[in-house]
């Protein structure tokens, strides 16, 4: 795929971290099969909201280039019309609160994609039902959600698991 050039005010309004606005596939040192599934995903991204709202879910170590494929799959659909969202599960927790009088329903529920970083750092015990309800209403509403975690798969399903709402 090719590089994506965007405006500042742009990729300042999708809240994609500044590192990672130059950064393309032709600078991606990673996996090859990585990101050869996510040039599949961004290619099939019309089918994945039609299909109401099919994600992509990045697991791996640290350092393993998540938050990277993350915003190159972020950068491809904001070029193909697609309203984007970079966050954090710092983020979802702290909307989950609704402080300073914005929700997490306002913020993160209605772009096209949204994209949560740093799934394995659980901020306190009311991350989980935060994460819980925005994936809910995204899935609800036909919206793509895009999960980046450290954890291992059966690793976040008890941590995930171990707090219900």
């Amino acid at each position: 795929m090719k590089n994506v050039q965007l405006n500042q005010e742009s990729l300042e309004e999708a809240r994609l971290p500044k590192a990672f606005w130059p950064l393309g596939a032709d600078t991606y040192f990673g996996s090859h099969t990585a990101l050869k599934s996510v040039e599949k995903y961004i290619r099939q991204s019309d089918l994945a909201l039609s299909n109401g709202g099919v994600g992509l879910f990045l697991i791996g170590p640290p350092a393993s280039l998540k938050t990277f494929l993350l915003t190159f799959v972020l950068k491809c659909l904001m070029a193909k019309g697609q309203s984007v969202r970079y966050s954090t599960l710092e983020e979802v927790t702290d909307l989950y609160f609704q402080r300073d009088g914005v929700s997490l329903e306002s913020e993160l529920a209605h772009d096209h994609f949204v994209a949560v970083d740093n799934l394995g750092e659980i901020i306190n015990k009311a991350s989980p039902n935060a994460l819980r309800r925005l994936l809910r209403r995204r899935s609800d509403d036909g919206l793509c959600t895009l999960l980046a975690s450290d954890l291992s798969p059966d690793d976040f399903k008890r941590q995930y698991a171990a707090v219900q709402e």
